[in-house]
């Protein structure tokens, strides 16, 4: 499934890539977010919209993959921010918490690599120390490494 779901991103098929996201089927959703996160260039930048929509979704395993996908390919816009903040530190779910916390990781990572999205790099380590308050698992463990350099 996973290969199918690369070369369906190669192919630009993105609606059926993010209707993936939301079968019942777990080896559905989880080769559809890794197709997703294959996504680059004008594909990513079409994609990131309708990630940004799935992260509102009533399905838990929806908002976590959506989240996961944005953190592999999405720049750190400040709608990218405004979503995975949102679901950092409000979600029910500690499996999307916890997604959505790497998510801005690796998109705040991408941002300093690319001197690109740097101004939203401030609500992202707010967000991070704010999570550390709720968070009582491995996940606030990452976080503290993460910000080790800035603490």
């Amino acid at each position: 499934r996973i290969g199918s779901a690369y070369a369906m991103a190669k192919l630009g098929k993105i609606d059926a890539l993010c209707k993936g996201l939301q079968s019942e089927r777990e080896n559905i959703r989880r080769a559809a977010a890794y197709g997703l996160a294959t996504l680059s260039g004008h594909l990513a930048e079409t994609a990131v919209p309708l990630l940004l929509e799935l992260c509102e979704s009533a399905a838990k395993s929806t908002r976590k993959y959506a989240s996961f996908a944005l953190g592999e390919m999405a720049p750190l816009s400040k709608s990218v921010t405004k979503t995975l903040v949102k679901l950092l530190l409000n979600d029910e779910s500690a499996y999307v918490r916890h997604c959505a916390g790497g998510a801005l990781g690796c998109c705040g990572i991408r941002a300093l690599a690319r001197n690109q999205g740097l101004d939203n790099l401030s609500t992202v380590l707010e967000a991070f120390v704010q999570s550390l308050d709720i968070e009582e698992n491995r996940y606030a463990c990452f976080v503290r490494w993460f910000l080790r350099p800035c603490l």
